[in-house]
């Protein structure tokens, strides 16, 4: 299986527990009361679930994986998300390699590596998709020695674009022990995963709504989802 693919794999299986647990929500655990809403997006709710490895993930190898590094690390397996609605409040387009692409001055050398980029998906798809594994491999390898940083801009503008108008639209989590005292704050931008018919919805405008959701680290009791000023 190549990296392509496992990117792919993980994803699906990460969006479809998404959109399974996000259907209903409860009230959440906040330990204090930060800005909820700016003039990008609003926080609608947002709710936690626990889950095993086998309810989380629909791959045998990924549960084992999992079990095993938890055994190793003394931790539990269980895995706990918190699942956070988000209503954009202006639209918003993802950006994607078309987009960048489109900023840059016709044939300069930032025009040129994004389309270069994007040859790229379409050739490693296309030979993946006749059964041309090792051919694929092949390009793929020749790819990076011009473009080393070509798994990380596949990923972030093709596979996983976001919705990155504004820091605005960042939701950010702070998380809390037991004690009170904060452990840490994570943050990420939405990721465009919608469907709009068969294409993956790339604009959000104002009233759509989109899921966000983070791995709750261990240890935590409570936490806090919001976004900046």
């Amino acid at each position: 299986m190549t990296r392509l693919r496992n990117v792919v794999v993980a994803a699906a299986l990460i969006f479809s527990a998404v959109n399974a647990w996000c259907g209903e929500y409860v009230n959440p655990k906040s330990s204090t009361a930060r800005q909820k809403e700016n003039d990008w997006v609003m926080i609608e709710r947002y709710r936690d679930v626990k889950m095993t490895p086998e309810e989380y993930y629909d791959d045998k190898d990924m549960v084992k994986m999992v079990r095993d590094a938890a055994q190793m690390t003394g931790t539990p397996a269980n895995i706990h998300m918190l699942y956070v609605k988000v209503q954009f409040l202006k639209k918003c387009d993802a950006t994607t390699i078309s987009k960048m692409s489109d900023k840059e001055e016709l044939m300069s050398p930032m025009f040129v590596r994004w389309t270069s980029i994007s040859a790229y998906i379409f050739g490693y798809g296309t030979l993946m998709g006749e059964g041309k594994k090792e051919e694929a491999e092949t390009y793929r390898a020749k790819t990076l020695k011009t473009i080393p940083d070509l798994d990380e801009m596949v990923s972030k503008y093709y596979l996983f674009p976001l919705y990155d108008c504004s820091y605005k639209t960042k939701i950010n989590v702070t998380y809390f022990y037991a004690s009170g005292s904060e452990m840490k704050t994570e943050s990420q931008y939405p990721v465009a995963t919608g469907t709009e018919g068969d294409k993956r919805k790339l604009t959000v405008f104002p009233g759509d709504t989109v899921n966000v959701s983070f791995t709750i680290p261990h240890g935590v009791e409570t936490w806090d989802v919001w976004v900046s000023k």
